[in-house]
């Protein structure tokens, strides 16, 4: 899934000479150099020391939060960004980052609830508009979250992971021409995404047009020669037109590389 970049905030400007003050802000900026090398423990330790020396500064409990995100510590995460929206009210990098851990928590409905924030203090964010048509999507409000993609694609007609997430979206929903049309689009422009020839290609195998999926699919794999999905279901197309030693190759290569359905999926056709 798709993610905004999480905004870390250097303190350089120290207020006054309270030595405490500017031994805070080493530590914060002692958690930010850790962070930005994955050291996310050491940048917990590093932020929980300055918010120990100056608990009012928002920008210490966003950092923390963040680095609890990375390690998916999601309970710590949430708690410091509310501690964040607490002394900031207005602060969008908070509610967008709460909405994230809230989206990782599988908690859909919190998540709507902060990207709708979001949007309100910041009307023009696509990615906001982007993020919570994806909570929308998680909840079943299909025609909300095409609601928010389109948003998101009249704020930036070049946004393209919006024109993705719609077509994979519109092809959930069985509207297949609406979906070949949003995933031709991101081809066009990205040539490189696997995501749009995956999706492209499942597009196909539900129309039958099974040499048309595998073209697609053996896209994917050039570009990600480890997606275990492109190499199941490029399976299912060599099976479903009638070549099925090559389809139990590829099911083969989908087992060694993780996929739960290749097992299955061998003992009953391939034996």
């Amino acid at each position: 899934m798709l993610v905004k970049k999480v905004i870390l905030i250097f303190l350089f400007f120290l207020s006054g000479s309270i030595y405490a003050q500017k031994n805070a802000t080493e530590w914060n900026n002692i958690g930010l150099s850790n962070y930005n090398n994955d050291k996310f423990e050491e940048a917990i330790t590093a932020f929980s020391t300055a918010i120990a020396l100056d608990n009012n500064q928002t920008s210490f409990y966003l950092n923390r939060g963040n680095a609890y995100l990375k390690l998916q510590k999601y309970t710590e995460s949430i708690s410091d960004y509310s501690t964040a929206i607490s002394l900031s009210p207005l602060s969008v990098n908070a509610y967008f980052n709460r909405g994230g851990a809230y989206m990782k928590s599988q908690n859909y409905k919190e998540a709507l609830i902060n990207y709708s924030k979001v949007i309100e203090l910041e009307p023009t964010d696509k990615v906001a508009f982007l993020h919570r048509g994806l909570a929308q999507s998680k909840l079943s409000h299909n025609k909300k979250a095409l609601k928010d993609y389109t948003a998101a694609l009249s704020l930036d007609r070049y946004y393209m992971e919006a024109y993705l997430q719609r077509g994979i979206l519109l092809l959930e929903m069985n509207d297949i021409e609406g979906a070949f049309r949003n995933l031709k689009i991101v081809i066009k422009y990205e040539p490189k995404n696997p995501n749009a020839y995956y999706y492209h290609a499942l597009c196909n195998l539900y129309e039958g047009l099974y040499s048309a999926a595998k073209k697609d699919l053996n896209k994917v794999i050039e570009i990600d020669p480890q997606n275990k999905n492109a190499y199941f279901k490029r399976g299912v197309a060599y099976y479903d037109s009638g070549s099925k030693k090559k389809a139990c190759a590829d099911w083969n290569t989908a087992l060694q590389l993780g996929h739960k359905s290749a097992a299955p999926t061998i003992d009953k056709y391939c034996h």
